[in-house]
């Protein structure tokens, strides 16, 4: 008996461990400057596969004849979030209103920044940069719309190309609120207006809604354009959880038997 209370005890610790390191891993949070670095650092190599076609078309990009991209690196990122299908599916405004996409990193040359890199992940789970754009000023507009809420409350950049929004949310008391960083006429949001992510998500579920009708009968093609694939990659955080899940089943169920084996040997003598 005694021999069994030791080995559930052990296997109590360990368990706790278990569920321990999963809760520290799974709080490496997407805006965690340490999070933030290991992306920079593993999208690097797929960056430089960019250079040659930056500096061919460096001009587009505002640099002058002296300057090169052979200097380019990435700057200090920033994570992006889409709408999430529970906002669109079920209208949910809370926490779950938004869906972690990416992370958008400046490009520098010689300190200025010249363009804008967008890293995301594959189907594997690897970051790369899938995207560069010669935006140079979204550094400054992302922050003069934080600038609009009030008490430096927590916010969040939304980067939904799918439905056009360029925008920054705040967690308000009731919900969020969401200043876009330009004038969206598709939208009727205004630069640097305040705005309740109600109204906003509204207009947008009954669009995306329209949009699964028109689906549904195949009537509407969007080729190219319009609201696109909702469809986002997947963060690393998606397969932190279940995986702890698994091993603490694993470990219990090795235990157990352990216990069980030995207690039958036990008995045999």
């Amino acid at each position: 008996m005694n021999l069994i209370r030791k080995n559930l005890f052990k296997i109590a610790i360990v368990l706790s461990v278990i569920i321990l390191f999963s809760s520290f891993v799974y709080a490496d949070t997407a805006d965690d400057k340490t999070q933030i670095e290991k992306v920079k650092l593993s999208v690097e190599s797929s960056f430089m596969k960019f250079i040659p076609s930056l500096e061919a078309d460096k001009k587009d990009f505002g640099l002058s004849g002296s300057e090169s991209y052979s200097n380019a690196n990435l700057g200090d990122g920033i994570p992006y979030y889409v709408l999430s299908k529970d906002l669109l599916n079920n209208g949910k405004l809370d926490d779950d209103a938004f869906t972690l996409d990416g992370y958008l990193f400046p490009i520098k040359v010689n300190g200025k920044t010249t363009g804008m890199a967008t890293a995301q992940q594959d189907s594997s789970g690897q970051w790369a940069i899938t995207d560069i754009s010669s935006d140079s000023t979204y550094e400054g507009r992302i922050l003069d719309a934080k600038k609009v809420f009030k008490d430096n409350i927590p916010t969040k950049l939304i980067y939904d190309r799918g439905f056009f929004i360029f925008a920054v949310a705040g967690k308000a008391n009731s919900g969020y609120d969401i200043v876009s960083t330009e004038d969206n006429g598709s939208w009727d949001m205004k630069k640097n207006e305040i705005k309740s992510l109600d109204d906003l998500a509204n207009k947008v579920v009954k669009h995306y809604n329209g949009f699964k009708q028109r689906k549904m009968t195949d009537s509407y093609n969007t080729p190219g354009g319009g609201i696109g694939d909702i469809n986002t990659p997947k963060t690393s955080h998606n397969y932190i959880l279940p995986f702890s899940i698994i091993l603490i089943i694993v470990v219990f169920g090795s235990s157990i038997s352990i216990v069980y084996f030995r207690r039958r040997k036990l008995v045999s003598r």
